[in-house]
């Protein structure tokens, strides 16, 4: 029976929180699901959120299979744990960084190198935690819960009265008929509207129980008191469901479960909601809401705005690449710096981000003149990339458009240029469920040619988190 108080409790409280339209649950978990809809294939390639396998150079002579891991997968905490928000806030330095795992293949399929490395988000202003979701509407939402919570109880009681006298009714009907484990399907027979909840399922088994030990024990007087906890919850989740409906539906309609929750009560309720907020100063200075669906509507916009402007910070990753490689392939060092920016301003339809990388690689080749040659060799790319084609604010296709500069900083080869420019092309489309088919064209000024390379790259969410 404590359990199920406690239970009670609890859901009672929860019920006294306002929800906005669209059933928006504010904290940051599903705030940065929602972020995370915005994310680019450029973004993805530079930070995955969890899972990432890639199978590159698909049409080259060396392939490669790579495996990107997100340190918030390690993370071992159970999955209710580790996606509440305390856990979550605390957990960001995690989700900036990712270990890399790639093989090497020749063009006979053949492996010919292993690759371990690292990223860091050394800038990622795009985590929901660091800019605190609730710091700007945290406020708001608790007072607009306050005021409903307080008229709520202001209407309750007939409900809860009303709703007593029926299932008075049938448990005592069911204890004159000494059934005992039909309770549960005559409530739902006689009240149509009764609703669905698994806390209603565990007070139904508790009274099923003691309404048995009644029969039992021929306690006529016993069974006058078993539907007391079931009416008041089911009172107050009635009520919720229906103010929930209007403010989703923006006021144009409610839910009416019977002869307990009609419109013209949901009519009343709001009206002294509505008197309330006009009569809050907090929510007067911050929204100059004048009813419950006003400020639902402001919220709503200010939080859209919000992961609108979010989505458009810069990120910059930091990393380390270690190539081992045999054959054509040579063992390297890679360090490397890669940024992202979005360039459009809040509520803008179009997807435009800025890309910038910077990259510094360390090997050794054999050559015919001299045993062994150390080369360190510099890259620059910076380009835009540009969302072609979005449905429901996901990112369907993309084109790149980009310079890229390579220079030799030790000595060059005999007939070798120090210095190589290029334009880079990457077009890339969303397969169902989640892969990318990227080809990317690379251009050689100097030498007038091209090159062409096909990627796969498919993104693995955890089960447990909120779907983007």
């Amino acid at each position: 029976m404590k359990k199920i108080i406690y239970l009670c409790s609890i859901t009672l409280l929860l019920n006294n929180t306002f929800l906005l339209a669209q059933s928006q649950t504010f904290n940051l978990v599903s705030a940065e699901a929602d972020i995370n809809k915005g994310k680019t294939g450029n973004k993805e390639d530079l930070l995955t959120k969890y899972l990432q396998i890639a199978a590159n150079n698909l049409t080259s002579n060396n392939k490669n299979l790579t495996l990107k891991l997100n340190w918030f997968a390690l993370n071992n905490m159970d999955s209710a744990k580790k996606y509440d928000d305390a856990n979550y806030l605390r957990s960001r330095w995690q989700r900036n960084g990712q270990f890399i795992f790639a093989g090497g293949m020749d063009k006979d399929s053949k492996f010919n190198s292993i690759q371990a490395g690292f990223n860091y988000n050394l800038l990622n202003l795009r985590d929901t935690t660091e800019f605190h979701y609730f710091n700007y509407y945290g406020k708001a939402l608790k007072e607009i819960g306050i005021i409903k919570g307080k008229e709520m109880k202001n209407f309750i009681s007939p409900i809860t009265a009303s709703l007593k006298v029926q299932l008075d009714k049938i448990i005592k009907d069911q204890y004159q008929k000494k059934e005992n484990d039909q309770l549960k399907a005559e409530i739902y027979s006689a009240i149509k509207s009764f609703p669905n909840h698994p806390t209603i399922d565990e007070l139904i088994k508790v009274a099923q129980k003691n309404l048995n030990t009644c029969i039992a024990e021929s306690d006529a007087m016993g069974i006058s008191n078993l539907s007391a906890n079931l009416s008041d919850f089911t009172a107050n989740l009635m009520l919720d469901k229906a103010l929930n409906m209007y403010t989703l539906s923006f006021g144009k309609q409610s839910i009416a479960f019977d002869f307990f929750v009609d419109a013209e009560l949901i009519k009343k309720i709001v009206t002294a909601i509505d008197t309330d907020i006009q009569n809050d100063q907090l929510l007067q200075n911050e929204y100059k809401a004048v009813s419950l669906t006003d400020a639902d509507k402001k919220i709503q916009k200010q939080y859209r705005d919000l992961v609108d402007y979010v989505t458009r910070q810069p990120i910059l990753t930091f990393g380390y690449n270690y190539t081992y490689g045999t054959g054509s392939v040579k063992p390297s060092h890679v360090l490397g710096l890669q940024g992202l920016w979005g360039l459009n301003k809040i509520g803008s339809k179009k997807t435009n981000e800025l890309s910038i990388s910077l990259s510094d690689t360390i090997t050794n080749i054999q050559s015919a003149q001299i045993t062994s040659v150390n080369r360190n060799i510099g890259a620059f790319q910076a380009g835009i990339n540009t969302v072609l084609l979005m449905n429901n604010k996901i990112s369907l296709m993309e084109l790149n458009m980009a310079v890229e500069n390579d220079l030799l900083f030790t000595k060059a080869l005999a007939g070798e240029s120090k210095n190589k420019f290029s334009f880079n092309s990457t077009f890339r489309v969303r397969l169902p469920n989640s892969p990318w088919l990227k080809f990317t064209v690379k251009y050689d000024v100097k030498k007038a040619n091209f090159l062409g390379f096909l990627d796969f790259t498919y993104n693995i969410d955890s089960t447990n988190s909120p779907k983007s």
